[in-house]
């Protein structure tokens, strides 16, 4: 569920934009505020994924919320909701994620919770890839999910990685594949200082199980359960040759 608060001064408003939320499965207002301090409060207490902010308000309006949360843990994603257009300008200097004009319409606000969801969910995926791959740099038993659950794999099992459009496959010392959303590119760059090299623009392998090297044929052969031969591409024949003595 994606959390949001609402701040409006207006009571009405308030109920309008919740009641306008709970038409989107998915969503889920947690706290109603009027003011930015009670506001304040509640964003701290409550992490909300998102906050619906008025900007004229009695007292402290809604710029002045923003200037305080950003010493939290956790910013939540702004969408202004004003009866004011002269206000869009300095929202968007304030990182607005949208900017709604009162009355809100209801394909207006459908539009903007679709693309909050959006990013919510690329910015989840990213953390956790990024995670997968801080786990791999380490050393560390890393987490790979799939669709019926998750493995847990040591890194030092991995025999090579090759990639497959905007996927990597991982193949394991024990014949297991694994699917990871990945750039290899980035895999190239955290993982060559270690046991991983690049032998073409779609394939890394994990020298410690590469047992032949054929110059000639432009080939690799890696052992584990069994004997995996890899095309090496001209570019990388010569490094990958240098590797270990006594490779052929």
């Amino acid at each position: 569920m994606i959390s949001i608060i609402i701040i409006d001064d207006e009571a009405n408003a308030r109920e309008l934009l919740a009641s306008l939320v709970s038409d989107h499965p998915g969503f889920e207002v947690i706290s109603l505020c009027s003011n930015v301090d009670s506001a304040y409060m509640a964003i701290a207490e409550k992490q909300p994924d998102a906050i619906l902010l008025d900007i004229q308000m009695p007292g402290k309006d809604g710029f002045a919320l923003i200037g305080l949360i950003q010493t939290l843990d956790k910013i939540p994603e702004i969408i202004f909701v004003t009866a004011w257009e002269k206000f869009a300008i300095q929202a968007i200097k304030n990182a607005a994620f949208d900017y709604l004009l009162k009355p809100v319409k209801k394909e207006e606000l459908r539009n903007a919770l679709c693309r909050l969801r959006l990013k919510l969910r690329q910015e989840k995926q990213k953390t956790s890839i990024d995670q997968v791959v801080e786990n791999i740099k380490n050393h560390k038993k890393i987490r790979i999910n799939d669709r019926h659950g998750f493995h847990l794999i040591n890194p030092d099992e991995i025999v090579y990685i090759h990639a497959e459009g905007s996927y990597c496959q991982m193949i394991l010392s024990d014949d297991r594949e694994i699917t990871v959303s990945m750039n290899i590119g980035k895999l190239t760059e955290l993982l060559e200082d270690d046991c991983f090299v690049k032998i073409s623009r779609s394939c890394i392998i994990n020298i410690n199980y590469l047992v032949r090297v054929d110059r000639k044929n432009q080939v690799c052969e890696l052992k584990a359960n069994k004997l995996i031969s890899c095309n090496i591409s001209k570019p990388f024949l010569k490094k990958i040759g240098t590797l270990q003595n006594g490779v052929n």
